[in-house]
């Protein structure tokens, strides 16, 4: 699975998180951007995550249960087919094996359930 995620469509600064299903919901994992920087937090016990900045082409092999995002920080970034332009993020979970190519810089954040 692949998609987009527009500036306009992240929730304040928020690009991405997830929630338990308790009462009350615990935050999983976080992706937000502010001031033009990427901040990533996990419950440590439950998931960990890597920053990677992308300047070239990179071939990544995912595990079945990651998700990655990636966020163009200057110019346009692509993951396989699938591209975006400064500031907007792409997402993606489920892929064997993935190439992530940058026109500027990007940030690829992994997500990975421990």
């Amino acid at each position: 699975m692949i998609g987009v995620i527009r500036a306009q469509n992240y929730r304040g600064r928020e690009i991405a998180a997830a929630f338990s299903d308790e009462a009350p919901p615990r935050t999983l994992w976080r992706v937000a951007i502010e001031n033009g920087e990427l901040h990533v937090s996990t419950l440590e016990d439950e998931f960990a995550y890597d920053v990677e900045i992308v300047t070239s082409p990179q071939r990544f092999l995912l595990d079945d249960d990651e998700i990655v995002f990636v966020y163009a920080i200057e110019g346009a970034a692509s993951v396989d087919d699938t591209s975006c332009p400064a500031g907007d993020t792409i997402w993606l979970q489920e892929a064997d094996g993935t190439s992530i190519r940058s026109e500027g810089r990007a940030a690829v954040v992994r997500i990975t359930p421990i």
